[in-house]
């Protein structure tokens, strides 16, 4: 069905007859010129005319001519006897015409013309009228809480007035904004206890309902739109300073509670996370410089890591709604680190001497525990003790420090050449013995080296005299070298 215009419509056009070579039509046509939407009504106007293919001027009866449609009443008249080649209007007549409730509408009109020699037609239609929008439909962007929110009611008519109320995704029920506005837009301060309402939410969403009013009268239905309303982004979690804290034994050494002793050292991670506008504390994320992720759920934070290798910890908190603060960055100071260590072996002077003779070396943590002005010097110490191979009682040897030791502190060496640990050896057993190394860092380190009985100088024979080791005069002037085993 057609929708009337402006601008006129042919909406119906009927063949009436031939007289005399003459075709005639009657025609109808329709349109609005003006809409009245605070009173809901279009002023509708009907055309109707006779069309004739040629000029004919008739001179007989007179002709008869009737018109009828939405808003106008029933007519009828007499008809001219004269009609000209194209159309001569019959009828042009309008009014208002009111609206349904919702604003739409549909006209429908007839005409005829009637002569008393034969020729006579009629003529109809129904058409729509553009609706008269009711209901204005509300608008809005979306909003942080607190922020104010710009309504845009997109007003219709200057004569109405609206309501506008809200619900949230966290309300049961409406609640109203305001009344008997007449503003083409409308500014609202979202409130701030909607925080409370959303503790674990970012946002919520919000439905806008706006009630058009003609004085005291509902118009339309209500119209809605939904925004969001958010969390504003600002209020994240924020993390006070981190602080460090290392067992008693580092912060002796370093003179610091933030060195550390890579491998040795029981690092505390402290901080306090903030949480802002309802929300509550969720979790840590602690991310190390190797990308080891760790979670901790408790606030304030008490994270305890043993560092193995130089790291950074990265701390982020989040809170309930997900908000995620900066990231605080922990860089402590490392301190390089070597555990004491020995490889060497046990001698003897001559094969048939009791002494012992220590010739070792390993590695050390060499100079300062850092740069802290009250950092401590290291130091190495060698606790030795011995007894019979296969006995298990130790006898206490002594103990070897620095000044027994050549050390190399550039390279963390240290060694020790033919060191004697005494002459109560007796060449003909078997001894172990134990070096437990300490410095000022370690549980100490011990190994166990044993020291090989001797064999006698001359060894006789029925046949032959072995010798195993070298024979000198008894002046000492003259050596006769034989090697071990060597026959005379």
């Amino acid at each position: 069905m057609a929708t009337l215009t402006t601008e006129y419509q042919l909406l119906a056009n009927n063949y009436v007859g031939n007289f005399g070579g003459v075709n005639a039509y009657i025609r109808l046509y329709s349109r609005y010129s003006d809409r009245d939407i605070a009173n809901n009504r279009s002023y509708v106007i009907y055309r109707s005319a006779l069309y004739a293919s040629a000029e004919y001027i008739y001179s007989g009866s007179p002709t008869s001519k009737s018109i009828s449609g939405t808003g106008i009443s029933y007519r009828s008249d007499d008809a001219s006897a004269t009609y000209h080649a194209g159309e001569t209007t019959l009828y042009e007549l309008g009014n208002w015409v009111y609206h349904n409730n919702d604003g739409s509408m549909s006209v429908s009109a007839s005409t005829s013309w009637n002569s008393n020699w034969g020729m006579s037609g009629s003529a109809s239609f129904s058409a729509d009228l553009p609706t008269i929008p009711r209901a204005s439909t509300p608008s809005c962007n979306d909003t942080n809480i607190e922020s104010a929110a710009t309504i845009n009611l997109n007003r219709l008519s200057n004569s109405f007035n609206y309501k506008l109320e809200y619900q949230t995704d966290f309300q049961t029920s409406k609640t109203t904004i305001a009344t008997g506005l007449q503003v083409d837009s409308y500014s609202w301060a979202l409130p701030s206890s909607w925080y409370a309402s959303i503790p674990n939410a970012q946002s919520t969403n919000v439905t806008l309902y706006e009630t058009t009013y003609n004085g005291s009268s509902q118009i339309g239905d209500i119209k809605t739109c939904t925004f969001k309303a958010s969390v504003p982004a600002t209020y994240k979690p924020t993390i006070s300073t981190p602080t460090t804290d290392v067992d008693s034994l580092t912060a002796d050494l370093t003179g610091s509670t933030s060195s550390i002793i890579l491998g040795y050292t029981t690092l505390t991670i402290g901080a306090t996370a903030t949480i802002y506008k309802s929300s509550t504390f969720k979790k840590w994320i602690i991310t190390t410089g190797g990308g080891i992720t760790t979670e901790n759920t408790t606030n304030p934070l008490q994270k305890v890591y043993n560092p193995t290798t130089a790291s950074v910890f990265n701390l982020v908190a989040y809170d309930s709604r997900n908000y995620a603060s900066d990231v605080k960055q922990l860089t402590p100071t490392v301190i390089s680190y070597t555990k004491p260590s020995i490889t060497g072996k046990l001698d003897r002077t001559y094969k048939t001497t009791n002494d012992a003779l220590l010739t070792a070396s390993g590695y050390y943590k060499s100079g300062k525990f850092g740069n802290n002005a009250n950092a401590k010097e290291n130091s190495l110490s060698i606790v030795w003790k011995w007894h019979l191979l296969g006995d298990t009682t130790w006898t206490d040897g002594g103990v070897l420090t620095d000044s027994d030791l050549t050390l190399d502190t550039e390279n963390m060496k240290w060694s020790i050449t033919k060191k004697s640990l005494g002459t109560k050896f007796d060449y003909k057993n078997n001894y172990e013995f134990q070096f437990t190394l300490t410095d000022k860092v370690t549980t100490p380190e011990s190994a166990t080296i044993p020291l090989i009985k001797g064999m006698p100088i001359l060894s006789l024979y029925d046949d032959h005299v072995e010798c195993n080791g070298a024979l000198c005069l008894e002046s000492g002037n003259e050596v006769l070298d034989y090697d071990v085993v060597d026959t005379w």
